[in-house]
């Protein structure tokens, strides 16, 4: 039987992850942390040329340390992805997400008109892959009548890497990049394959995750 295991806790990202200032990145080192301008936590790069490249470097190691850890803690607590996310009854919010031409749309433009099904997604998603079978009918029964809104997570996967795959899967309805995870922390995304249906007066009233979520019991509170 396929895992219905969450892949990734999207909160760890759109919370502790992000959030962490540039300037921890020194200490392992022994450099001098008053080097950070505290209104911005960059390197003065004037006073020390070699910090800048340095920091740069020492980030991306702690993002890659961090996916690590955030895997490991979702290893250890599966049950964690279905204790968090917007609460049901809640006004779905919109936000900045990336069309796969570049252009900058809000999620709030499709929200409110028409029942809506918004998923957060990755190309590297297990369950996401278990569930597209389902989005798939879904559409295809649905899609005169209900939107259906895939938001591709920034975490892992490029744009590029993203606007391939859909080339390649023709994924149905709208596929849009969550490039800053802005969308992602307004919904407090616990992983992917997170489903949310929104009514057509923009009221959330099922949300889900994992790939075998029925998505026809769940379109059909939106009725």
């Amino acid at each position: 039987m396929p895992s219905t295991k969450p892949q990734l806790p999207l909160t760890f990202f759109s919370g502790w992850y992000r959030a962490t200032p540039c300037a921890l990145a020194f200490f392992p080192l022994g450099l001098d942390p008053s080097l950070v301008d505290r209104r911005t936590n960059h390197p003065f790069s004037v006073s020390n040329p070699f910090i800048a490249p340095l920091n740069h470097l020492m980030t991306r190691l702690l993002q890659h340390a961090r996916v690590a850890v955030a895997a490991i803690a979702l290893t250890a607590a599966p049950a964690l992805a279905q204790d968090l996310g917007i609460a049901v009854g809640e006004k779905a919010p919109g936000g900045p997400l990336e069309t796969l031409t570049g252009q900058t749309v809000d999620l709030g433009s499709f929200l409110g008109k028409q029942p809506t099904v918004v998923e957060f997604w990755a190309t590297w998603c297990s369950n996401c892959k278990q569930l597209e079978p389902s989005v798939r009918a879904a559409h295809a029964k649905y899609g005169a009548t209900v939107r259906f809104v895939t938001v591709a997570v920034s975490v892992n996967q490029s744009a590029e890497r993203v606007k391939a795959w859909q080339a390649a899967n023709k994924l149905p309805g709208e596929l849009l990049y969550d490039r800053k995870g802005t969308v992602s922390g307004a919904y407090d995304v616990p992983a992917t394959s997170y489903v949310v249906v929104v009514d057509k007066t923009g009221k959330i009233v099922y949300t889900g995750v994992g790939g075998t979520q029925n998505l026809d019991a769940a379109i059909k509170k939106a009725m």
